[in-house]
């Protein structure tokens, strides 16, 4: 097999020698190890979450300037890309911006 040969080749040569490997040490058919396989990582996807949970703490999600803004921390509660954008805005014209952001789409905010 030439040095070049895609990933994909070089990964399916891999695969086989697990199996050839898990089929001598357990005395099992390729079959049968192959559904074994299948059925483990099924219930192993199964067990992951189709979220993930993440908790927010203001005083640790936040930058300092940012903790007091009411409109701030409950955009950054429910945006992460927005969480993130406070993190980067490091002059003020844009922790304004970010600020004016927050509060217009603040669902709280007084009419």
């Amino acid at each position: 097999m030439p040095r070049s040969a895609p990933t994909s080749i070089r990964l399916s040569q891999q695969i086989q020698r697990l199996l050839t490997q898990i089929q001598e040490r357990t005395g099992e058919s390729r079959t049968t190890v192959i559904e074994r396989a299948v059925r483990a990582l099924a219930r192993e996807e199964q067990r992951m979450p189709d979220t993930i949970p993440i908790s927010f703490d203001p005083a640790a999600d936040l930058p300092e300037w940012a903790q007091g803004n009411e409109a701030i921390i409950a955009r950054a509660r429910r945006d992460l890309a927005f969480r993130a954008d406070v993190w980067q805005a490091e002059t003020e014209h844009l922790r304004a911006f970010l600020a004016r952001e927050a509060e217009r789409q603040h669902p709280e905010r007084e009419s």
